[in-house]
């Protein structure tokens, strides 16, 4: 008996055999790993709030040893030039213009329901502040995605510039419940690029070495222990000491300057849109 051709080409085959690994990538994968970014994210934050409480009562603890260096940090974060390394340029304007923004965005916000009192004004600034964040930090990753493509130094544009991503994000959350403005986060950062770009480096490493899944993995592994870290950490003295140590002089770094202007670019726009559906509305 002779068995009938196959249907199928080899090519025909191949096809459907990537259509799907697809439809499996989509329907299960990465489902999977969204729901597991999402509970790591709730996860994150719970931690990061209980490191804060607990350098917190050890700060009530022994106030004679904590206090002193638990009133410092704020005060590095918001005179600028306390939290400059040595022999680094002064902080630029960006952070004087992001407030600017921030401000004149809560302002509006508040003229347009009636005015309010300083508790409502608070909250639309920090609304404004937030929203900003994560529209400078969507441009800021757009830019390391561009970054990687670039010739010859892309790879290792892109892993620096992760690892100050990854970096800021463990910071993030002490900043965060210390109640520091994005300006002096920012400011401060760029202040200490270097201290940032190598405490972020080995999260980076664990998503570069491995395919996708398992770097996201080992890396959402490592992230807790790293905020753990940075809940605990002066950047600014073991920045100090390493330089201190090699005899170097290390300047202040625009780190966050090309995403800001897009950010700036989107936020004018956004807000002559409004200015023109007001004019409408009338």
């Amino acid at each position: 008996m002779k068995y009938a051709e196959p249907v199928y080409n080899p090519a025909a085959i191949q096809a459907w055999e990537q259509l799907l690994h697809a439809v499996f990538q989509l329907l299960w994968l990465l489902p999977v790993y969204a729901i597991s970014l999402l509970v790591s994210c709730i996860w994150y934050q719970q931690i990061a709030v209980a490191a804060y409480e607990v350098q917190q009562q050890q700060q009530q603890q022994t106030p004679a040893q904590q206090q002193p260096s638990g009133h410092q940090q704020p005060q590095q974060l918001q005179n600028q030039p306390s939290v400059t390394a040595p022999g680094a340029a002064a902080p630029t304007s960006f952070g004087v213009q992001q407030a600017g923004v921030l401000q004149k965005a809560a302002a509006r916000s508040s003229s347009t329901s009636g005015g309010g009192g300083g508790s409502m004004m608070q909250v639309l600034e920090g609304t404004a502040q937030e929203l900003f964040r994560v529209l400078l930090f969507m441009v800021f990753t757009i830019e390391v995605y561009f970054v990687g493509l670039l010739p010859f130094v892309g790879f290792t544009l892109n892993v620096l510039f992760l690892s100050w991503l990854y970096a800021y994000y463990c910071y993030d959350y002490k900043w965060s419940l210390q109640g520091k403005h994005l300006p002096a986060r920012l400011s401060y950062f760029e202040a200490n690029w270097a201290f940032f770009a190598g405490f972020g480096f080995p999260c980076v490493i664990a998503t570069v070495l491995f395919p996708f899944h398992t770097g996201a993995a080992l890396a959402n592994m490592l992230f807790p222990v790293f905020i753990l870290v940075a809940s605990s950490s002066d950047p600014v003295s073991a920045q100090r000491r390493r330089m201190a140590s090699s005899g170097l002089s290390l300047g202040r770094i625009p780190v966050f300057t090309v995403a800001l202007r897009p950010t700036y670019w989107i936020i004018k726009r956004s807000c002559v849109e409004q200015r023109l559906e007001g004019h409408m509305l009338l």
